[in-house]
């Protein structure tokens, strides 16, 4: 069930539907906890999947707050953690910042996502 959430959330996003995203995406982080725990480094593409989704529908301090606990996640589970997990967390960052106006921050963030690949 984590994998068909976490899929039909990415699916929503890809098709430009980010409001539909996000009841998939907040499933799929109920059945990520419940299987994982709430310390586990699989939660962190549950919050990147909500984050884009708010960025999407303009909720850029909601989207600041599930990048901010995705970061705490992986750093929680540093070792754990992929690179491309790694890559989309900074990915996300740099459309928030850019959505913010926040060019340099969003240029940098951007910058660590392609040092992560």
């Amino acid at each position: 069930m984590v994998g068909l959430t976490q899929l039909i959330g990415q699916k929503l996003l890809f098709q430009g539907k980010p409001e539909e995203a996000v009841p998939a995406a907040l499933q799929c982080l109920k059945f990520t906890a419940d299987a994982y725990g709430l310390a586990s480094v699989e939660l962190v593409s549950p919050y990147l999947i909500l984050a884009e989704s708010s960025i999407g529908l303009g909720r850029l301090c909601q989207a600041e707050a599930y990048l901010a606990q995705a970061q705490w996640t992986m750093l929680k589970t540093q070792h754990e953690c992929s690179n491309a997990i790694r890559s989309q967390l900074h990915r996300k960052l740099g459309l928030l910042y850019a959505a913010k106006g926040d060019y340099e921050a969003a240029l940098e963030s951007l910058a660590k996502d392609v040092s992560c690949l």
